[in-house]
């Protein structure tokens, strides 16, 4: 008699350990996926911060070489400056010059610089005050 009651317990318990893992599965599978998806947004985060760096990088040292040259006021209104990078994966450079509010002898030029991120443009200026020839 004692063994139809232990079979019929080894059955209930087999039953139980079985819907445990199952359970188990489960709750492992929705973590893994939401840390997938968490390690694939940072890593997005990471390769903008990397292209926004660059991008300020190359607008400064575009802006340090513009300046040294006095290219920046023959540049007019806006426009691209000569010599300026033409890779088409590389930022492309444009430049405004316009006069400063604060002075008349000051002139506000700001240089931007654009690239393509995944399909959209994005966009970094840097703005610099230049005294203009009396």
């Amino acid at each position: 008699m004692n063994y139809h009651t232990g079979s019929r317990l080894t059955r209930d318990r087999r039953g139980t350990l079985l819907l445990e893992v199952l359970l188990a599965l489960v709750i492992m599978s929705i973590s893994l996926g939401v840390i997938i998806q968490s390690m694939t947004s940072s890593l997005r985060g990471a390769r903008y911060a990397a292209q926004y760096t660059q991008a300020a990088m190359a607008a400064d040292t575009e802006m340090t070489r513009l300046l040294k040259e006095s290219r920046i006021q023959g540049a007019g209104p806006s426009g691209r400056p000569e010599g300026g990078n033409d890779e088409p994966d590389a930022f492309i450079f444009t430049i405004d010059a316009a006069a400063s509010p604060e002075a008349s002898d000051l002139e506000i030029d700001t240089l931007t610089a654009e690239w393509q991120n995944g399909g959209k443009t994005s966009r970094f200026q840097i703005a610099t005050y230049v005294r203009t020839a009396p």
